[in-house]
Formats: C-alpha cells, sequence, structure tokens
C-alpha cells in the first residue's frame, strides 16, 4: 500500500523529499476535495496524510468511505507549518473503534 500527503507546499516537499510519490499541494480544505475524495476510493492508498487544520472540513468526505475498505486509508493528520490543528481527538478514537 501506497502513502499519498496532500498538504501546503512545505509539508508536501518534505514528504516528497523523503520518497512519497502520491502527493498534492492544497491551501484549505475545499482545493483538497477533490484528491482526498479519488485517493480515499483508490484501493492502492493505504495512508493518506493531511494537515491537522484540514481535518474539520474534510470529515465528511473521509466519515462517507469509512469502513468501506476494511480500514483503510488510515488518516493521519498532523500539524502542518502553519501550527495548529482543528481536529477533535475522539474521532481519531471513534476511528480506531475505541470509542
Amino acid at each position: 500500500m501506497k502513502i499519498a500527503v496532500l498538504g501546503d507546499p512545505k509539508m508536501v516537499r518534505g514528504f516528497a523529499l523523503a520518497g512519497i510519490k502520491d502527493v498534492f499541494v492544497a491551501q484549505d480544505p475545499p482545493s483538497a476535495r477533490e484528491t482526498l475524495v479519488k485517493w480515499l476510493h483508490d484501493p492502492a492508498i493505504g495512508i493518506i496524510v493531511i494537515p491537522a487544520r484540514f481535518w474539520s472540513g474534510l470529515r465528511g468526505d473521509i466519515r462517507s468511505v469509512e469502513g468501506s475498505r476494511g480500514g483503510y486509508p488510515v488518516i493521519l493528520a498532523l500539524p502542518d507549518s502553519s501550527g495548529g490543528a482543528d481536529y477533535a481527538g475522539e474521532d481519531y478514537l471513534k476511528m480506531a473503534g475505541l470509542e
């Protein structure tokens, strides 16, 4: 399975330098939506990394495929160069089946 990363230029560049080939530069959730939905349905993608600040704006798209691929892809919301996060930790617990 492949790893895919979308985010600001610095975040994407860092992962690309580490060898990740599936990358997409987006400044906000609306500009990331089309690529994210494509990746959510791609059986070759096992992990999708997004900026934490995108979490609330993309949560509906992520939940729309929840469980349809047997727990994949795993979505990792990481801080990007802008810093802060706007996602709720309980969403991770629910996705992991721990809540």
